[in-house]
This record gives C-alpha cells, sequence and structure tokens, in this order.
C-alpha cells in the first residue's frame, strides 16, 4: 500500500491552524501522523518562534500525548447559539462559514442547533394549530 504526501499541501495547512493544534500534531506519536508530518508542525512552530525541549527527540510510536497541550472544544458565542436556534436557515451558512475556515466543531455544533430550531418552530407552529 503505497500513500502520497504532499508535502507543501501539509504545510500549507499547518499555516492555517493555530499554534495550539500544530502543537499537538508536533508532539503527537506516529501511529497518530507519519514522522513527516510530525517533523513539519515542529518546523511550522519553529517558525512561528515556538521552541519546546521535546521536539529535539525523535518522534516514536509509543510516546502519550502530553496533557499539558489538550485542546478545549470550541464553543460558538452565545448570539451565534440563539442566531441559529431562532434563525435555522440562517444556521446552514454559519455552519458552513465555520467549516471552510477550519473550525469543525463551531459547524457542527450550528448544525445542531438548526435542527433545535426547526424542532422548536415545528412544536410551536403545531401549538398555534391546536389554539
Amino acid at each position: 500500500m503505497s500513500i502520497y504526501f504532499d508535502a507543501n499541501a501539509v504545510q500549507q495547512r499547518y499555516r492555517e491552524l493555530d499554534a495550539d493544534r500544530v502543537m499537538l500534531i508536533a508532539l503527537s506519536a506516529t501511529d497518530a501522523y507519519t514522522e513527516e508530518a510530525i517533523l513539519l508542525a515542529r518546523e511550522e512552530l519553529e517558525r512561528r518562534g515556538i521552541h519546546d525541549a521535546r521536539f529535539g527527540r525523535k518522534p516514536s510510536a509509543t510516546s502519550p500525548m502530553p496533557a499539558s497541550t489538550t485542546v478545549a472544544k470550541e464553543a460558538l458565542p452565545a448570539f451565534m447559539k440563539v442566531l441559529c436556534v431562532l434563525l435555522p436557515g440562517i444556521a446552514i451558512f454559519v455552519a458552513l462559514g465555520y467549516a471552510l475556515s477550519g473550525r469543525r466543531s463551531k459547524g457542527v455544533e450550528a448544525l445542531f442547533l438548526m435542527v433545535v430550531g426547526w424542532f422548536l418552530w415545528f412544536v410551536a407552529a403545531n401549538l398555534m394549530r391546536t389554539l
């Protein structure tokens, strides 16, 4: 099985990620990322002026993820949550915008809130019809 590795595409992707995400990749084990991808992540952090003593060692297949570099789940701002629930049609565009900007978790949250919004509008419409 051959795997094509496009270093230029990987470098471009790392330039678009925030430093915390690149740090997670740089400190990953080789069972999660290839050695080349890990080395490119370390180079990107060095380019940004972020130095870590753990970069001196070669990535290993058994190195655990450091607990100090866990990334908290990004949440939508409160006004966006309300907007997605009250105007569920807009949530599609919000989710698409977040997905295209690399913030997939925020996009998924917007789609979930869209479903909640449609459900609430459906319930409200049925209540209005029965009154």
